[in-house]
C-alpha cells in the first residue's frame, strides 16, 4: 500500500495529467469553431476546470479554549509558534498555508489599527512577535466586555485590531492548497464563538480538538451539533492530552480500552468518517519528536498516524473533488464538441439550396422554442411564488413566538446593584435607579442577542430547508418541458445537418444539468462547471448549493431581530417597582420583568409595526432567493438557445465559403474529433483510478 506522501505525489501527477488533457481540448475548440466568441466561450469552461488545480481546501481546527489547538499545530510544525496557556490567548484567526520561506502576515482591520489598514509582515517568525499584536491581556478583555455592553450590535465579541494573521511554512501537508485554521477558542470567557461559528461554512473539512480528560462536555457536544447542523460530518476528532489519561489510568491495558472506547463512542453520531479518524494525542512529545526527526516518538504521541490520515484524507477528499470536477468537465465538453463536429460537417457536405432551405426552416422552430422556454421560465417563477404565502406564515408565526423563546438564563449582567448604606438610595451616579436601569439595558441587549441567535437557527433549521424544498418541486414541475427544450434544440441542429448528429440532444445542455443539479443536490454530474462557464450559477442558490453554503447565510443578510419599541419602553419602566421591594435578588427580579414584560407587549397592537418591519426584512429577503433561482434557470435556457444560434451562424458563414476551404476545415474538424475521443477516454480512465463512477456520460 503506498504511504500517504505517495499518494500525495500521485495525485499531483494525476492532476497536472488531467490539465495536460484540458490544454488539448483547448487545442479542439481552435479547430472545430470558426467564431472568436465562441471559442473563447469554450476554452472560459475549460479553464475554470483547470483553475481547480489551485483550488483552497480549508481545514478549520476548532475546539474549546485550552484544548490544545495550538499546542497541536505546533507540534505539527515542529516549532513552538502559536501561543498557548490555560487561558484564551487571541481572537483572531490564523491561516497556516504552505510556503517555502517562513514567515507571518497580519491583516488589520479598517481603521483600527494605528500603522494603517494595510497588511504587513512580522520582523520575527516567533511566538514573541505573535504575542506582541494577536494575544490578548486582561485590560482589552475588559474594555472589549465595556464597550460591548453597550453596543447591542458586537454581542460581546472581542474587540481585536486584527482580521486575522496568515503564516506560511513549510509543512508538507499543506501543499496542493491546503488551508489549516487555527480558530480562537469556543465557550471562553470572551465569547469567541461567533468567530469560529461563521468560518464554518467556507471549511471544507473540521478537526476538532478535544481535552481528553473532559472530553464531549456541554461545550463539545453543543458546538459538534452547531457543525452538523451546517451540513458537515466529515470531522477529524483529535484528543489531546491523552498522556495524562494514560497515566491516570496507571496503565492499565483494560482501564485504558474502557477510556478510549469511551471517547470513540462520543463521536458515532457526529462523524461520517469512522473510527480511523479518531485521533489520541500527546502534543508535547510530538513537538519534541518532530524537532529531533524521531519517528517513533511521533508514532508514540499519536501524530504519526494523525498526519498519515489527515493526507490521505485529503487526497480522498479533496482530491476526488478535484478529479471529478475537472474530468466531468472534460468529458462533458468533449460529448458537447463532438456532437457538434457531427452537426457542422453534416451540414457542410449538403447542397447549398437545400442547406438555406433547413436553416430558415431552424431559425422557424428556433422562434418557437424561445417562446416555449419563455413560457417555461414563467411556470417556474409561478411554481415558486406559490410558496411565499407559506414562508410568510412560517416567518411571521416565528417572529411572533420569540418572546416565547427567548429567556434569560444564566445572563450575568456585568452592572452591579449598590450595597451597604447606598443600596436603598435610589439617586446619584451610583445610586440603585441608576444602576437599575442600566442592568435593564443589559438585559434589552442580551434579549436581543439571544432573539437574533434564535433567527439565524431557525433559518439554517427550517426556513432554508423549507426553500430548499421549494426550488426543488418547482424544478420538478417543469422538468418535463426542460426536456423537451432539450430535444426540440438537438432536433432543430439535426433539421441543419441533415439527420446526421447522433447524439442525445442534451451532453451540453445546460438547463438539464441545472435542474438535475437543483434536484439532486449533485453539481458535478449536473455540469457544475459547465454552467458556471455559461454563467447561469454564479450568483444565487446554485452557487450556495455548489459551494455548500447555508442558505440561511443568505436569507438573513442584513436582517436584524430587534425589540419593538413599546417593549423596549415597557422594559425601562419598571425599575421604581423593583427598587421598591427589600430583596436581595433584585437583579434576578429585574431579568424576569424584563423578559415578562417583553412578552406582554410583543404582540399586542402597538408593536405590530415594528415586527412587520421584521417580517418583510426577511421576506425580501426570500423574494431575493426566489428572483436569483429564476435569473438562474432563465439564464440556462437563454444560453442553450444562443448556444444554438451560433451553431447555425457558423453553418450560414462556412456556407458561404469555398468547396477546398470547406473541406479543409472538416478535415480539421475530424482530427480534433478524433484526438477528443482519446481525451474522453483519458479522463474516464483517470475516473476508474479514483473509483469514480457516477460522471453522467452520453
Amino acid at each position: 500500500m503506498k504511504s500517504a506522501s505517495g499518494m500525495i505525489v500521485d495525485h499531483k501527477k494525476v492532476l497536472n495529467q488531467l490539465a495536460e488533457l484540458i490544454q488539448k481540448e483547448e487545442g479542439c475548440v481552435v479547430r472545430i469553431y470558426a467564431d472568436s466568441a465562441r471559442v473563447d466561450a469554450q476554452k472560459e469552461i475549460l479553464e475554470i476546470a483547470r483553475s481547480k488545480i489551485g483550488e483552497k481546501f480549508v481545514v478549520l481546527v476548532i475546539g474549546a479554549f485550552s484544548s490544545g489547538k495550538s499546542s497541536m499545530i505546533n507540534a505539527m510544525i515542529g516549532e513552538e509558534l502559536l501561543p498557548t496557556g490555560f487561558l484564551p490567548e487571541t481572537a483572531v484567526l490564523g491561516e497556516l498555508h504552505y510556503g517555502e520561506q517562513k514567515s507571518i502576515t497580519m491583516y488589520p482591520k479598517k481603521g483600527r489599527w494605528k500603522g494603517g489598514d494595510a497588511p504587513f509582515d512580522l520582523e520575527r517568525v516567533t511566538a514573541d512577535e505573535i504575542e506582541k499584536y494577536a494575544s490578548l491581556n486582561s485590560d482589552d478583555a475588559v474594555n472589549a466586555m465595556e464597550k460591548n455592553a453597550m453596543d447591542t450590535d458586537s454581542s460581546n465579541k472581542i474587540d481585536s485590531k486584527f482580521e486575522k494573521m496568515v503564516i506560511h511554512w513549510p509543512l508538507d501537508i499543506l501543499k496542493d492548497g491546503v488551508v489549516l485554521v487555527d480558530s480562537p477558542g469556543i465557550n471562553d470567557p470572551y465569547s469567541n464563538d461567533y468567530i469560529v461559528n461563521s468560518y464554518l461554512p467556507y471549511a471544507d473539512a473540521i478537526v476538532y480538538l478535544m481535552d481528553s480528560q473532559k472530553a464531549y462536555q456541554g461545550t463539545d457536544r453543543s458546538q459538534l451539533m452547531k457543525i452538523n447542523e451546517s451540513g458537515k460530518k466529515n470531522i477529524v476528532t483529535g484528543y489531546t492530552f491523552y498522556d495524562i489519561v494514560v497515566n491516570q489510568s496507571g496503565r492499565k491495558p483494560e482501564k485504558l480500552e474502557k477510556v478510549r472506547n469511551r471517547l470513540l463512542s462520543y463521536m458515532a453520531e457526529h462523524t461520517e468518517l469512522g473510527e480511523e479518524s479518531i485521533h489520541f494525542l500527546n502534543s508535547l512529545e510530538g513537538l519534541e519528536s518532530k524537532r529531533n526527526n524521531d519517528q517513533e516518538g511521533l508514532r508514540h504521541s499519536g501524530f504519526k498516524g494523525f498526519e498519515d490520515y489527515l493526507e490521505k484524507y485529503l487526497v480522498e477528499g479533496k482530491g476526488k473533488a478535484q478529479v471529478k470536477n475537472m474530468a466531468t468537465t472534460i468529458i462533458r465538453q468533449a460529448d458537447a464538441m463532438l456532437k457538434d463536429v457531427d452537426m457542422l460537417n453534416g451540414a457542410a457536405a449538403q447542397d447549398v439550396k437545400v442547406l438555406e432551405k433547413r436553416i430558415a426552416d431552424a431559425k422557424t422552430q428556433l422562434q418557437i422554442v424561445r417562446s416555449n422556454s419563455f413560457n417555461t421560465g414563467r411556470n417556474y417563477r409561478n411554481h415558486l411564488e406559490n410558496y411565499i404565502p407559506k414562508a410568510e406564515d412560517m416567518v411571521r408565526e416565528f417572529v411572533k413566538s420569540l418572546p416565547e423563546k427567548v429567556d434569560l438564563e444564566g445572563f450575568e449582567p456585568e452592572t452591579e446593584l449598590p450595597d451597604g448604606a447606598r443600596k436603598l438610595w435610589p439617586f446619584g451616579e451610583n445610586g440603585a435607579k441608576k444602576r437599575a436601569k442600566a442592568i435593564q439595558e443589559e438585559c434589552q441587549d442580551e434579549i436581543t442577542r439571544r432573539m437574533n441567535a434564535l433567527h439565524k437557527q431557525w433559518e439554517n433549521k427550517t426556513l432554508a430547508p423549507f426553500m430548499k424544498l421549494a426550488v426543488e418541486e418547482s424544478v420538478k414541475a417543469i422538468r418535463p418541458d426542460i426536456n423537451q427544450i432539450a430535444q426540440d434544440l438537438a432536433g432543430i441542429t439535426d433539421m441543419v445537418s441533415g439527420g446526421i448528429n447522433s447524439g442525445s440532444g442534451t451532453a451540453g445542455n445546460i438547463a438539464v444539468g441545472l435542474a438535475y443539479a437543483m434536484i439532486t443536490g449533485d453539481w458535478f454530474t449536473g455540469g457544475m462547471s459547465a454552467v458556471y462557464g455559461k454563467g447561469a450559477m454564479a450568483r444565487g442558490i446554485a452557487f450556495q448549493a455548489g459551494a455548500g453554503i447555508v442558505l440561511g447565510t443568505l436569507m438573513a443578510a442584513g436582517v436584524a431581530i430587534s425589540l419593538p419599541v413599546i417593549a423596549v419602553s415597557a422594559i425601562g419602566a419598571s425599575v421604581a417597582s423593583i427598587l421598591t421591594d427589600n430583596n436581595k435578588k433584585k437583579v434576578e427580579k429585574i431579568k424576569v420583568q424584563a423578559i415578562k414584560d417583553l412578552r406582554k407587549t410583543f404582540s399586542s397592537p402597538e408593536a405590530e409595526n415594528d415586527i412587520n418591519k421584521m417580517v418583510n426584512g426577511i421576506l425580501k429577503n426570500i423574494r431575493d432567493y426566489v428572483d436569483s433561482a429564476w435569473d438562474d434557470m432563465n439564464s440556462a435556457l437563454a444560453q442553450d438557445i444562443k448556444d444554438t444560434e451560433d451553431s447555425i451562424q457558423q453553418i450560414i458563414d462556412e456556407s458561404k465559403l469555398a468547396q477546398e476551404e470547406k473541406d479543409k476545415q472538416m478535415k480539421a474538424r475530424n482530427e480534433a474529433s478524433s484526438e477528443l475521443r482519446e481525451i474522453r477516454k483519458e479522463a474516464l480512465n483517470i475516473c476508474g483510478e479514483y473509483r469514480i463512477t457516477d460522471i453522467a456520460v452520453s
